[in-house]
């Protein structure tokens, strides 16, 4: 997969963010702080992390980006020259695009046996921000709220940089499955917000985990718990919440 810097530096001239810093550069810097907190299906917690932006910048994602192979394929260059003509950019800005992720969850094993297993048998795994990509949280201005873009080379003619909702770190494809994944089925921008995790490696440690998480907004008041209902998928979508009852 190729590193997402080599956007920057691609023959077909395309940029895959452009940054405008606000007009008085007096202002102090607006850096958003999220806490998470990551529960299994038990609603037991196992992780914990958090997550900023900084709302004084606004970024382009461009999402008509392609292969070099792509360009040629379709036309989109001088047929005396080679020289690659790409289409006007189109896109969307966001003001949220993540400047610092940090996760740390504890896992089970792939095998892991629910009658027997203890403390031990788990595994703890982190993931932080990688270059295999960039992500943004909940926008409600741009069409894809909490999303994420990456390179998908999966098809060698149909490579491109795919905007795709929720978060993915690590690898999917090709170079192994250990990979750890945020979905949310809210929209809006509220103080806490909820949704889905997956945590996947067929490597070593081998591990397949899942359950809920909750982000609060820094000075925000924790609400308790949630309580799952219905199964985490691979993907981690087809998810329903409901308060967890004060005993």
């Amino acid at each position: 997969m190729i590193n997402i810097k080599h956007l920057m530096t691609t023959t077909s001239g395309a940029v895959l963010i452009s940054t405008l810093l606000v007009p008085n550069p007096s202002l102090a810097v607006n850096i958003k702080t999220w806490n998470l907190k990551f529960f299994d299906g038990t609603n037991k917690l196992v992780g914990t992390g958090e997550f900023s932006y900084n709302q004084d910048q606004r970024y382009f994602i461009q999402t008509n980006i392609y292969s070099e192979e792509w360009y040629y394929e379709n036309g989109y260059y001088d047929q005396q020259t080679g020289e690659i003509l790409p289409p006007p950019p189109k896109g969307f800005k966001v003001k949220t695009l993540l400047t610092n992720f940090e996760a740390t969850i504890k896992l089970r094993p792939l095998f892991f046996d629910p009658q027997g297993g203890t403390d031990v048998d788990f595994v703890v795994d982190s993931w932080g921000l990688d270059n295999l990509g960039v992500r943004w949280w909940k926008d409600p201005s741009v069409p894809v709220s909490m999303g994420n873009q990456y390179y998908d080379d999966y098809d060698y003619y149909d490579e491109e940089y795919v905007v795709e909702s929720g978060w993915v770190f690590g690898q999917t494809r090709h170079e192994g499955y250990h990979y750890f994944s945020m979905y949310s089925p809210e929209v809006g921008f509220n103080k806490v917000v909820r949704g889905s995790w997956n945590a996947i490696n067929y490597g070593e440690p081998n591990y397949q985990d899942s359950g809920t998480w909750t982000a609060t907004l820094q000075g925000t008041p924790m609400p308790e718990p949630l309580t799952l209902l219905g199964t985490s998928t691979a993907i981690g979508f087809g998810l329903l919440f409901k308060k967890k009852v004060s005993k």
